[in-house]
């Protein structure tokens, strides 16, 4: 899945979401959204998200339940530039725990994963494209997984943080009927991404959207 692709489905998220179609827009608004996304936005994380990673059983070959983690909060930070450029500074997605299983030896040993957050670990420029009440394009940025192992005593044990390379985000930016900035983001990354003993983890896929509260 092209994440360029995506990009009329994030609009039609987006204004499900925020209420951002507009039919008859001001054609100068004022302030326009490049200059108030200029001073830099921070965007709770808002339903509806979702956040999904593929799980294969190397001992087997067989594939098992994706993990899909419930998102629990986070924030995404936006800021343009004078030339125009569109920069996603920040994104942390805080995650519930979720529970997946591992084979060992002949038994099957359950696994429970906690503190998970997933955020951006490089900042992303697009090069968008503009019109006064919206903004959308593609980039990339590198996505870490910070993690955790809880035992069968309840005992935390951190793993090591995990790295998606380059990550392809699609992103559009746009403006509610009140004057709220809102945003929808959505990235797909295929293929094997770490091991985990006999577990292959990959097939990342994000989808979630983000807004001014209210009021703001």
């Amino acid at each position: 899945m092209n994440v360029q692709s995506t990009i009329v489905t994030l609009a039609l998220a987006l204004s499900t979401t925020t209420a951002c179609a507009v039919e008859s827009p001001d054609p100068d608004p004022e302030p326009d959204l490049q200059h108030r996304l200029g001073g830099r936005v921070f965007l709770p994380i808002t339903a509806p998200c979702e956040v999904a990673f593929g799980i294969t059983n190397d001992a087997t070959g067989t594939e098992m339940p994706p993990l899909q983690p419930e998102v629990t909060g986070g924030e995404l930070i936006l800021r343009t530039t004078a030339d125009g450029l569109l920069l996603v500074e920040g994104l942390t997605i805080e995650l519930g725990d979720v529970d997946t299983t591992k084979p060992v030896g002949d038994d099957i040993h359950r696994l429970q994963l906690t503190d998970l957050r997933l955020r951006l670990g490089t900042l992303a420029a697009i090069e968008p494209e503009w019109s006064a009440v919206q903004v959308a394009g593609t980039g990339t940025g590198d996505l870490l997984l910070d993690w955790a192992l809880r035992d069968d005593d309840g005992d935390v044990h951190p793993l090591a943080t995990q790295r998606v390379r380059a990550a392809e985000l699609g992103v559009i930016v746009a403006v509610d009927a009140e004057g709220r900035i809102g945003a929808a983001l959505d990235s797909v990354t295929s293929g094997r991404l770490w091991d985990f003993g006999d577990i292959a983890v990959g097939d990342l896929s994000l989808s979630l959207t983000a807004s001014e509260p209210a009021g703001e």
